[in-house]
Parts: C-alpha cells; sequence; structure tokens
C-alpha cells in the first residue's frame, strides 16, 4: 500500500497503540473471483510474534471465512477522518 513518506508512520510502538485506539479492522482478503472484505473486532498480542499478532473473530456465516485466500491479506485500520488539502504539504 503506497504511504507518503510525510504520513509514514516506522515507530512499533506507536503502531500498536495506534491499533489498540481502533479496536477494530476491515480485513481485506484476495480470492479467484475478487476481494472480500469485513469489519472486524480485533484484539493485538504485543509480545507474539516479531511485530505482535492480531486477532479477530470473523463469524460463521461470513462467507469471507467459508473462502480460500489465494495471497496475503489486509488489515485496515481507521484513525481519525480528516481531507487534507495538497496544497498544505
Amino acid at each position: 500500500m503506497y504511504t507518503p513518506p510525510a504520513f509514514r508512520v516506522v515507530d512499533m510502538a506507536d503502531l500498536h497503540r495506534k491499533m489498540r485506539e481502533a479496536r477494530s479492522a476491515t480485513l481485506i482478503t484476495a480470492l479467484h473471483e475478487g476481494l472480500i472484505g469485513a469489519m472486524l473486532p480485533v484484539v493485538l498480542d504485543e509480545s507474539e510474534g516479531s511485530m505482535g499478532t492480531i486477532y479477530a473473530r470473523l463469524a460463521r456465516s461470513n462467507p469471507q471465512r467459508k473462502l480460500t485466500p489465494t495471497g496475503e491479506a489486509m488489515a485496515i485500520f481507521a484513525g481519525a477522518q480528516a481531507y487534507i488539502n495538497p496544497s498544505c504539504t
């Protein structure tokens, strides 16, 4: 995912804080049929894995649970929303 240098966060503690504050994420997975996504409640275990591990609950009835991904997945954590005018950079 492209992130302009001015908006990159490389401090793992700061990333973990933002994920904890969000408490939910949109999980996007790639399938042969295309992309599929679901908003999920999440819990971060910072002590597990080299960058932490995200745990989420995907309902049994959610079609995303029943399909086989073809590649990587992406979790999108939403933060404070605002429009940033490109002329302000």
